[in-house]
C-alpha cells in the first residue's frame, strides 16, 4: 500500500466526516411521542434509566454515567419503542440549579428546574410552574409536555410526573430515561467493500468529540470478527481540531490486518471506545470477501 497516498485519503475522509458531523435530530422546546430509533439513529445515547418507583439513586452517579455536553430528560411508558416525553439542552441549562422556586432556567424552548433536595424536570417555556416538590398544579396549561423527577438529600426518589401521568410512587409502568449526545463519535474508513484474499490491508478509525480530553486516556477495543486487533493498531494522527475548529479528531490506524482472519460470508469490524470516565462509544463496519474490488 503506497503510504503518501494512504495518508492523503485518510486526511481527505476526516475532512469529509468532520464536515458531515451534525445532530440530525436537535429538537427546540419539549417534544411527545418520539421514536427511540429516531434518537440512536442521530447520535442520541442512553446512559441513565430506572422506573419511576425506584428511589435513592445518587444525583453525582447519574452525572457520572451521563457526562455528554448535551443532555436530553425523558419519559416513557416502561419498555416502549416511543419516548412520550423529552426535551434537550446544554449540560449545563439542564443542571442549572434554581432552588425551590417557581423560576425557571430558560433554554432551547424549554423552562428547566433542577434542585438536588427538591425536584428536577422542565415545562414548555412560558408555561407556569407550581412546585411542591414536583411541578403538579392538576389544572396547568400544558400538562402533556410537563416531566418531573422528585429529589431529596442528593438522590433521585420515587414518584413524580412523566406528561399529564402524575401520582407514579409506587409505578412500575413509567420509566424516567436520560439520552446524551454520542461522548466520542467514531468512524471507519473503509466502512464497507470486498476483502482480498491472500494479503493485508490497513484500517483507519477516527474518533471525534467536542471535548479533547475525552480523546485521551481511555482504552479503544477492536475486534474483527472474534479476533481481537488491538495490539495492532496505534495512533497515526495526534488530537487535532477539526470541523471548523469546534471539535476535536484523533486517528487510529490498524496495520496489517491479515485476510486469513475473514470468512467467506460477512466479516464484522467493532470498534468499542470507553473513555476514562467509562463511558462507551462503539460503531462497526461490514465487508464481503475477494472477488470484485480490494479495499483501497
Amino acid at each position: 500500500m503506497n503510504t503518501n497516498k494512504h495518508y492523503i485519503a485518510m486526511v481527505l475522509a476526516l475532512s469529509a466526516f468532520a464536515s458531515t458531523t451534525t445532530y440530525a435530530y436537535d429538537p427546540i422546546g419539549p417534544q411527545t411521542n418520539v421514536p427511540v430509533a429516531t434518537l440512536a439513529n442521530s447520535r442520541w445515547h442512553e446512559c441513565y434509566r430506572e422506573t419511576y418507583k425506584t428511589t435513592g439513586t445518587g444525583l453525582a452517579t447519574i452525572q457520572n454515567q451521563c457526562p455528554g455536553s448535551n443532555l436530553m430528560l425523558a419519559c416513557r411508558p416502561t419498555g416502549s419503542d416511543t419516548v412520550q416525553l423529552l426535551s434537550e439542552a446544554l449540560r449545563a441549562d439542564v443542571l442549572f440549579d434554581t432552588g425551590t422556586s417557581n423560576t425557571p432556567h430558560n433554554a432551547n424552548g424549554t423552562s428547566w428546574y433542577f434542585n438536588n433536595n427538591y425536584s428536577w424536570g422542565f415545562a414548555n417555556q412560558g408555561d407556569l410552574l407550581t412546585r411542591n416538590a414536583c411541578d403538579n398544579a392538576p389544572s396547568a396549561t400544558g400538562q402533556s409536555t410537563r416531566l418531573c423527577w422528585q429529589t431529596a438529600n442528593g438522590a433521585i426518589t420515587n414518584g413524580g410526573r412523566c406528561g399529564a401521568n402524575t401520582g407514579l410512587e409506587q409505578s412500575d409502568a413509567f420509566e424516567r430515561v436520560i439520552y446524551q449526545r454520542n461522548v466520542v463519535d467514531l468512524a471507519i474508513f473503509p466502512a464497507s467493500g470486498q476483502l482480498p484474499i491472500y494479503s493485508s490491508f490497513d484500517v483507519d478509525i477516527i474518533l471525534t468529540a467536542t471535548d479533547p480530553t475525552l480523546l485521551t486516556g481511555g482504552t479503544l477495543k477492536v475486534k474483527l470478527n472474534k479476533d481481537d486487533l488491538t495490539s495492532s493498531c496505534s495512533t497515526q494522527q495526534a488530537i487535532m481540531k477539526v470541523n471548523n475548529k469546534s471539535s476535536w479528531g484523533r486517528v487510529v490506524r490498524c496495520y496489517g490486518i491479515s485476510s486469513a482472519l475473514v470468512s467467506s460470508v460477512t466479516n464484522n469490524f467493532m470498534v468499542v471506545h470507553t473513555t476514562a470516565g467509562g463511558v462507551k462509544s462503539a460503531n462497526g463496519a461490514q465487508w464481503t470477501v475477494y472477488p470484485v474490488q480490494p479495499l483501497p
